[in-house]
This record gives C-alpha cells, structure tokens and sequence, in this order.
C-alpha cells in the first residue's frame, strides 16, 4: 500500500521553451551558446520577414544586421562592463556578467521571433504604399526587444553585486554600457529595416517618376 508521502508527490514540470531560452543560470560554455544561437536565429527570422513584401537574395545577408545587433552587444559591451566594473573594485564574476548577456539576447529574440508570424502577415498582406508604416512598426518592434533585453541585463548585473556596491559608480557604469546598447541599435536597426524594405521602395519611387 502506497504511503501518504507518495500519493502527495507531483511531477516537476519541465520549464518551457521561453523559460529555458531566458532563465538566469550559468550554463557551461556550449548551454550558453546554444541559447545564444537559438535567439539568434528568431531575430534572424524577424529580419527576413520584414523582407518578405520585397523578397531578394540579397535580404538573406542584409537580415543578418537585426540579429547580430545583440550578439554584438553581449560579445563587446557586456565584457566591457567587466573590465570596467573590476577596475573600480567592483566584486563580480565574469560568468555573471555572461550569464546576463546570454539572458539579453535571449529577450531580445525571443521578443522578436513571437513576432514573425505577424510581421510576415503585414507584410505579405499589404501594398507597396504601406512599406513606410511597416518599417516605423518594425523599428517600434526592434526599439521595444532591445529596450526589454537591456532592462534585464541592468537588472541582472546590478542583483549581482553586493547592496553597498549596487548603487553610485556601479550603477552609472551599468546604466551607461546599458545606453551604449541603444545607440548601437539606433545605428543599425534603422539601415537594416531600409534595406530590407530597399527594393519595394525603389520599385515604388520608380513607378512614382514614371506616372510624373
């Protein structure tokens, strides 16, 4: 007969695969890059269906700007902070910082790839005169993943470090790297989306000199 300690074991649920991709752990160096690889690979999936109302071969290359936007982030700036943080005598683990450098481009893709489905809807669906609007809503999209994937780096980086040390020059380098990240996103995002949508847009201002 079964006892009562054994009718009141469950299961642990196996996490999901959003939870797998971002839960703040320290794998081992190939846990991490597959994590990185995988949001990797949903951004590149966002960046070729903003492509898909101006298909090209050409956009398989130009798509590879939105992913590596925050592989490029987490591959210079986070050991930036690092080495910064440690020269201000800050304690923390560069597997820290890592770990929440996985965690950011985990955000970043895997808020991007939820969105293909309706990015490659839009743009299949729509005409060439609505490829304005849907470069400014792919650039809101890409501004909204990136700011989220920041927000748990700062978060992450600054729950590492001990209370006396989360606050004044630590929290100014975190914050600032953090800004860094924006404006490595300013800078590509909006050429990557102009290219994407290039075609479209050429074919449009040609048929626009045509009719004139």
């Amino acid at each position: 007969m079964e006892s009562i300690e054994t009718w009141n074991v469950h299961p642990v649920a196996e996490a999901s695969f959003a939870e797998k991709l971002v839960a703040r752990r320290n794998d081992a160096l190939a846990g991490a890059l597959l994590r990185a690889v995988t949001a990797s690979a949903l951004a590149y999936g966002f960046g070729l269906s903003t492509s898909l109302g101006a298909p090209g071969v050409e956009r398989l290359g130009q798509a590879v700007t939105i992913a590596a936007v925050p592989l490029g982030f987490a591959t210079f700036y986070a050991p930036s902070l690092w080495v910064l943080l440690t020269l201000f005598d800050r304690t923390i683990d560069a597997s820290t910082v890592a770990t929440a450098a996985v965690r950011t481009v985990g955000v970043v893709g895997l808020v991007l790839g939820g969105l293909v489905p309706a990015v490659a809807f839009f743009e299949l669906t729509g005409g060439i005169e609505s490829r304005t609007f849907s470069s400014f809503l792919e650039l809101v999209a890409l501004s909204v993943a990136g700011i989220l994937g920041l927000r748990c780096f700062v978060r992450d980086v600054q729950a590492a470090l001990p209370e006396a040390e989360a606050k004044g020059t630590a929290s100014f380098l975190i914050v600032g790297v953090a800004l860094l990240g924006l404006v490595l996103g300013a800078r590509f995002y909006p050429t990557a989306i102009s290219d994407l949508h290039g075609g479209a847009r050429h074919a449009h201002q040609q048929h626009q000199h045509r009719t004139h």
